[in-house]
């Protein structure tokens, strides 16, 4: 009696676990998980029972013993069944198959492209120009507090640009800062202290003093080599990115990217981003440069057709050069120039302004 209770528990037992095993294992299958788990449980089980009948017969009846032709005859019986298994599996794949082949990308795995992390939905399409990804900027426990200091240097540059273009000399050279503040206006008085107490909170500033009275500000830079690439120009990328992000985020558009890819081109060639943004699964790309911008206009220009990155979909963002500027490389270059104060509106337009911007 437990034998047949058993035996009667075997098929459905094992046609579940294998459909649940299966859909662990693949997750984003849905129902063709579930069939092909389902059946090949089902096949386990009619094959365990098989042999238990095949060494029950050989077993239970010592007295009686088939003859050849008769079990031959019982396992091509089972060999049928077998088959009809088969077959009826193999249909149901090639059904759903074409069902799953029919159905667009965001059909059909829309969890795993929702679970993948934005960088990695850009390396994927970097992978699939043919370029390779070495490297990446990955943020950490410190991202905050440098946005903090890139957004309020970014927001308030025009009352900041005659002190930052001291403190980035200061920090490229390694030397001590002192910077004569009596012939600047109130305003940029304020906010360059402000930004000093702010460096000088973080030890981005080894020291730091102003004086009042003769509204001289003396400071000396921190030498290590995170917080120099920061004062020097990192700051200004992540200023451009954050202000980016806000824009899209604004107009309600998803949008994936990625920092800083050291990569190799399809010439084996090495090179590095600064921002590469994915729009509507369409590439946007931008260089940033705090100054000597004049040796790379032409290698972005050069870069940007290697990529097979169209011209709208490119930007070169450079601190402090005119307006008339900009409009005049841009021109002159295969690849869209910006200042700081322009550069949001230009995106704005290339992004939205025109649905055919992303073809050549």
């Amino acid at each position: 009696m437990n034998s047949k209770v058993a035996n009667f528990l075997i098929l459905p037992t094992l046609t579940l676990s294998c459909g649940i095993l299966v859909t662990i294992l693949f997750p984003n299958r849905g129902k063709i998980a579930v069939l092909i788990g389902s059946t090949t449980g089902s096949l386990i089980g009619t094959y365990s029972l098989t042999r238990q009948q095949v060494n029950q017969r050989l077993t239970s009846e010592p007295t009686t013993v088939d003859s050849p032709q008769e079990r031959l005859q019982f396992l091509q019986q089972q060999v049928y069944l077998f088959q009809q298994h088969l077959q009826e599996l193999a249909q149901d794949l090639r059904e759903n198959q074409t069902a799953v082949s029919a159905l667009s990308p965001s059909e059909t795995e829309p969890e795993a492209r929702e679970t993948m992390a934005d960088d990695q939905v850009v390396i994927n399409w970097l992978i699939n120009q043919g370029i390779t990804v070495q490297n990446y900027h990955i943020p950490d426990e410190n991202e905050e507090i440098f946005n903090k200091l890139a957004t309020y240097l970014g927001d308030k540059y025009s009352d900041l640009s005659y002190f930052y273009i001291q403190l980035k000399r200061s920090f490229s050279k390694g030397q001590n800062l002192s910077v004569n503040l009596a012939s600047r206006s109130k305003t940029e008085i304020t906010y360059t202290t402000q930004f000093c107490n702010r460096m000088s909170d973080y030890a981005f500033l080894s020291s730091y003093q102003y004086d009042r009275k003769n509204k001289m500000l003396y400071a000396s830079p921190q030498k290590k080599g995170l917080v120099i690439n920061f004062i020097t120009g990192g700051w200004f990328e992540r200023f451009v990115y954050l202000s980016l992000c806000q824009l899209l985020q604004e107009n309600d558009q998803v949008y994936q990217s990625i920092l800083n890819p050291q990569i190799v081109l399809q010439n084996g060639e090495d090179f590095e981003l600064d921002i590469l943004f994915l729009v509507k699964n369409k590439p946007f790309w931008i260089e940033c440069k705090t100054g000597d911008y004049q040796n790379h206009v032409m290698k972005y220009s050069r870069m940007r057709s290697v990529l097979s990155i169209p011209k709208e979909c490119s930007l070169l963002v450079i601190l402090g050069i005119r307006e008339q500027l900009t409009q005049e490389l841009t021109t002159l270059h295969d690849i869209y120039v910006a200042n700081e104060n322009n550069f949001l509106a230009i995106a704005e337009n290339l992004i939205f302004g025109n649905d055919e911007i992303h073809h050549n």
